[in-house]
């Protein structure tokens, strides 16, 4: 954990030996942080840190669970289980599975837009990303993007969702009024993906190239290109002012 305004660390919670780490989610209120663990896949851990108590839990989930996000309501969370092809449904205040959807190609990523009205998950099986009404738990729509998208962000206003593309170097840009597709060209295998709050500006992580690209959120237009150090894959998740031990 870091300092947001210093950058200097703040804690390190060791999560056990020869795991994989992948995806991490914040509730809200900054008092839970969720960490998939993808490997070993047989595992099937959700890793839950108690930020106040400084504790550690676990819940089991489906089998290398990869992307976790919190909806907005702070009392659920979704996670991708890869091997499973499924998503769990969390209850992050009782820390237990409320329920599994099924029917999916390799589910990586996965986000919530800010009304919490819509989940999207990305699924590297078949190279599609699933609209999901949070309510009903269908379908409602279904985009094809390009090759494994491994990242997935919603726009703050809800009107655009952004996907990398590892297997070239394309972000899918998804229109969720008109359903349309476009994409814009980063650097080398995107990973992370990012919008800032005021939904201006999308971040990219290049995994190959070593850079970060800036794009702009609605013309979808490369702003700058960032050099990081060595495989940036993710970006933080950022907890609100105030809530960090």
């Amino acid at each position: 954990m870091l300092d947001g305004n210093t950058g200097s660390l703040v804690r390190t919670i060791p999560l056990g030996a020869g795991l994989r780490p992948l995806g991490v989610a914040v509730t809200p209120d900054g008092g839970k942080v969720l960490v998939a663990i993808q490997l070993p896949a047989t595992l099937r851990r959700l890793a839950v840190y108690d930020v106040p108590a400084d504790t550690l839990r676990e819940i089991t989930v489906g089998n290398s669970p990869t992307g976790v996000a919190v909806h907005p309501g702070g009392s659920l969370a979704y996670v991708t289980n890869q091997l499973s092809n499924t998503v769990s449904i969390v209850d992050t205040v009782n820390e237990s599975v409320l329920g599994t959807l099924a029917g999916f190609n390799q589910p990586f990523a996965v986000a919530v837009n800010a009304a919490g009205t819509r989940l999207y998950v990305t699924s590297v099986g078949d190279n599609t990303v699933r609209e999901i009404d949070t309510t009903s738990l269908e379908t409602v729509w279904t985009y094809n993007v390009l090759a494994r998208p491994f990242g997935v962000a919603v726009r703050p206003q809800g009107d655009r969702v952004y996907v990398s593309n590892i297997d070239n170097r394309r972000v899918s840009i998804l229109d969720t009024s008109s359903r349309t597709v476009s994409t814009v060209t980063v650097g080398r295998s995107p990973w992370g993906v990012a919008v800032d709050p005021s939904g201006q500006r999308l971040f990219v992580a290049n995994f190959e190239d070593n850079t970060v690209s800036v794009v702009d959120a609605l013309a979808g237009n490369v702003l700058q290109t960032i050099p990081v150090q060595q495989s940036p894959v993710a970006f933080g998740v950022f907890m609100r002012p105030g809530t960090a031990p």
